[in-house]
């Protein structure tokens, strides 16, 4: 009866006096409240949580205080007891004779160190200032940076976290722990990704364990980036992975067993062994290549495909002469090939896929950079510096804007040395082209192109088109042009294939790109057809405002004033071009009126394009120097007025809607 008057003062005592008499029904007292459940608490009426952690503090707080004074029954201490052995939670039996072990065991825990566990990315560049895409991760990887996860504990400092993301200890496993190269690097610092892009941001709180693990949250990663000197990327042996087993593979022209890392290398350089012996030697890197097969006038079911034949370069390239309509390929009489530019050509394409595999280049714009390096020859591709113009040997070409592809196609297919940079001039133009005129041209051509020879698929009537096609597309990506990026999925593989061509488009294409090299090039090194495929990048204001750097004049001045007043004018017309309030005028419009391309070179421009201001002579009418990558936006007087908003949006429009070099 005591038990149960102590019980609904303790309820009174939360305010739960209501709830006293189911307690009574249920017998429900101070000495068995403490085992009941969350569940059997709820169904008394003790719903919310706050209520039953009051109503457990409460009871234990009156039984505490009822031992200390000594009003406890020692039959009732032993049957609570008992019973919390028997079904109350943990947090009662430690209450109880085994509290000792209990607290022991909260002791231990509590002094053993808790630990964190980060992934951390070491960036090479000091001047990184993005996340590294997958294929910056590999290359990092194999240099020893890149990710690594790291332990510390939390209660290390400073000095704790230095030491251990630039330890050179090895685990169990055999790898290093943290980064070596940062002990040399002339110091370094933390940072964090930016939320929902790839930004990187410095981390601006001290470098303990526990400001890092706040400021970084769980899932997060730490970047580390060296701030004097870049760290080296050059692969490292891994030693953990040195010791296992070298797997190998036969190679199927020679049936040499080579180690699977080096296969392909072999497999560049391999030309088959008739007499079952190996032939495959390091030192040999002087070859050539020719296409083997010659195109014929009738064809009504092509069934061979572009192959080709690696040769020591001394030696004389026999070329057979095979009928692709013969079910069973028989070489006839072979002919000598007389033109040795082709074989200088390759040889140059081979040796730079050799130092590509050997130097483990696998970004595919530094191959392609690399390939233009070694390909292109004659004048600069660019000027470099608009005060100074180099000369030197072009191949001119004179087009029509009227009939592009049938003047191009004949003045290219006029050619015989496709590698000098090309000098482009439309009929009726008054235009020197040192790079805008060019970019112009490969910007038209490749859309004509695209709308004629492959949105509607492939044209077989048209077939021998799509040699000086090929033609186009490797001179295009080789000189600072467009990307033929217009080819779906299916044909680029079918394009960059070994298997035999089953149409005689994908055929007269293969020799069309492979005139430069570029066929050879998708084969050895496949990671260059990443340039082939559509992007989903889109020039937008922002973008394009990074691009046209303006050029003020001196601040305070009266030309700075009306300098001012012209570009907000510009800069609210992108607005509305990109919001498409200017009709048929796009951003790229206004990016192609200035460098002669619609979208930034994937080698980018050589230099910067730029806005200029001029003093007004006959018109605001904007002008530009493609070749320099400069617009000129004319500035008003103090006798010509700027015109009003709608006036001068229009003199705009006419600008960039015309494309024709000497007209505005």
């Amino acid at each position: 009866m005591a038990a149960s008057c102590e019980m609904e003062k303790i309820l009174q005592e939360i305010d739960l006096q209501a709830l006293s008499p189911r307690f009574d029904e249920q017998k429900i007292n101070i000495n068995n409240v403490l085992s009941l459940t969350d569940q059997e608490l709820n169904r008394l009426g003790v719903t919310t949580i706050g209520d039953r952690v009051r109503l457990r503090e409460t009871v234990r707080r009156r039984d505490s205080h009822d031992r200390e004074e000594g009003n406890s029954d020692p039959a009732v201490d032993m049957i609570r007891h008992q019973r919390n052995l028997l079904f109350s939670r943990s947090d009662g039996r430690k209450r109880t004779g085994n509290s000792t072990a209990g607290s022991s065991k909260r002791s231990r825990t509590s002094s053993a160190k808790r630990g964190w566990t980060v992934s951390v990315i070491c960036l090479s560049d000091k001047d990184t200032c993005k996340v590294p895409t997958s294929d910056e991760k590999e290359v990092l990887y194999k240099a020893g940076l890149g990710l690594k996860k790291i332990k510390f504990d939390l209660c290390d400092d400073v000095s704790d976290v230095m030491e251990k993301v630039s330890s050179d200890e090895k685990d169990e496993n055999g790898e290093v722990i943290g980064f070596p190269q940062l002990k040399n690097c002339g110091g370094y610092e933390f940072l964090k990704c930016q939320s929902n892009n790839r930004g990187l941001t410095i981390i601006g709180s001290d470098w303990t364990v526990k400001s890092l693990k706040s400021c970084l949250g769980p899932q997060a990663k730490l970047f580390i980036r060296p701030i004097q000197v870049n760290l080296s990327t050059v692969p490292i042996e891994n030693s953990a992975s040195s010791t296992q087993t070298v797997v190998k593979e036969a190679c199927k022209q020679c049936g040499v067993e080579v180690s699977i890392f080096e296969l392909r290398k072999h497999c560049l350089f391999c030309v088959g062994n008739d007499n079952d012996e190996e032939i495959y030697d390091d030192s040999f890197t002087s070859y050539s290549a020719s296409i083997i097969i010659e195109p014929v006038e009738e064809v009504v079911t092509p069934q061979v495909g572009v192959e080709q034949v690696l040769v020591p370069a001394s030696e004389e390239v026999l070329v057979p002469v095979i009928d692709i309509n013969a079910e069973n390929q028989t070489a006839s009489a072979p002919i000598a090939e007389t033109s040795t530019t082709a074989n200088t050509m390759m040889n140059t394409v081979l040796e730079a896929i050799d130092k590509c595999v050997n130097q483990h280049i696998e970004n595919p714009v530094e191959i392609l950079r690399l390939l233009q390096s070694v390909l292109v020859t004659g004048r600069n591709l660019e000027i470099s510096d608009p005060s100074q113009v180099e000369e030197g040997p072009t191949n001119f070409i004179i087009v029509d804007r009227s009939n592009l592809l049938d003047t191009a196609f004949e003045e290219i297919n006029d050619l015989s040395d496709l590698r000098l940079t090309l000098e482009v001039q439309f009929y009726n133009e008054v235009a020197v082209d040192y790079g805008g005129p060019r970019k112009e041209f490969f910007r038209l051509v490749m859309s004509q192109i695209k709308e004629k020879y492959f949105d509607n698929g492939l044209r077989e009537l048209l077939a021998d088109d799509y040699k000086v096609i090929g033609k186009l597309f490797s001179l295009s990506m080789l000189q600072n042009g467009n990307v033929p990026k217009f080819m779906d999925e299916e044909t680029e593989g079918k394009v960059f294939s070994l298997e035999p061509a089953t149409s005689l488009c994908i055929k007269n294409l293969r020799i069309g790109l492979d005139c430069l090299g570029m066929y050879t090039v998708g084969i050895k090194l496949p990671m260059i057809r990443y340039l082939f495929r559509p992007t989903a990048t889109k020039l937008t204001v922002k973008s394009l405002i990074n691009l046209l750097h303006p050029t003020f004049s001196e601040e305070g001045s009266n030309n700075r004033r009306c300098e001012n007043m012209v570009y907000a004018a510009f800069m609210k017309y992108i607005r509305a071009a990109a919001s498409g309030r200017r009709g048929i005028i796009t951003l790229e419009h206004i990016l192609q009126f200035t460098t002669g391309a619609c979208e930034e070179p994937v080698l980018g421009f050589s230099i910067h394009p730029e806005l200029n201001f001029v003093p007004i002579m006959n018109s605001f009418i904007p002008t530009a120097n493609t070749c320099s990558n400069a617009l000129k936006l004319p500035t008003p007087s103090q006798t010509v007025p700027l015109l009003p908003e709608q006036e001068l949006f229009e003199l705009y429009d006419y600008a960039f809607a015309n494309t024709f070099y000497g007209m505005i």
